[in-house]
């Protein structure tokens, strides 16, 4: 009879034991810290979030190497500039998106500057979906002081531009005048194809030329 108690004694024991470790299992299991992944599937997903970052890394690294410079055939190095909203844009930004870049180069006492922007609006609202970016640059006020993001502001709402208006009161790009440092020319306009390749430039008055460069442009495949 004693030997019986004990056998049954010791099966209790196995199903209590049994139970307690199922019990500690499914509490580390529900205790886990959010961030853990499992060693098989989950954590595939976890690589992959970090190829998707190199991969971000390395589209921010395919700019143009060059060579850089400032005339026809040389690419544009990449640079930064101030938006009316004092958020920064780089030509970077744009690569490779954009099939054709216009920048344009203005201030507000120049007269022929006044007269092309609406063009340039028209411009950008038949061709932006075909991959045309237009930046226009403000480098001086209509006193002939620096931009600020103030006068950016009044400019972009006289003219009700929907394309990037930027602040330069460094003048950048002064040096692609066709005599560098000198803005007597204004406005200038630049035309950049898909590789960042400097195609055109022109100072003053907007021409027909320009347009035929950059519909020329967006229609290469």
């Amino acid at each position: 009879m004693s030997e019986k108690r004990y056998i049954f004694a010791l099966l209790i024991l196995g199903v209590f034991s049994l139970l307690a470790s199922v019990s500690c299992q499914t509490y580390d299991e529900e205790n886990l810290p959010g961030d853990y992944s499992a060693p098989d599937g989950d954590n595939d997903a976890y690589e992959d979030s970090d190829g998707d970052s190199e991969q971000s890394e390395q589209v921010q690294e395919e700019f143009p190497p060059g060579p850089y410079g400032l005339a026809i055939g040389d690419v544009m190095e990449s640079w930064q500039l101030s938006d009316c909203e004092g958020n920064t844009v780089a030509l970077k930004d744009y690569y490779p998106d954009a099939k054709a870049v216009l920048i344009n180069s203005s201030a507000g006492w120049c007269t022929f500057c006044r007269r092309e922007t609406p063009k340039l609006q028209e411009w950008y609202e038949e061709y932006s979906g075909d991959g045309l970016v237009i930046l226009q640059a403000l480098f001086e006020n209509n006193a002939g002081k620096p931009a600020d993001s103030l006068f950016c502001r009044s400019w972009r709402e006289e003219y009700g531009l929907t394309y990037p208006v930027l602040v330069d009161p460094e003048k950048i790009f002064s040096d692609y005048y066709l005599v560098p440092g000198e803005t007597a020319g204004t406005p200038l306009s630049v035309i950049l194809d898909s590789e960042m390749v400097i195609s055109l430039k022109h100072e003053g008055d907007i021409s027909n030329s320009i347009l035929e460069r950059i519909v020329e442009i967006l229609e290469q495949k």
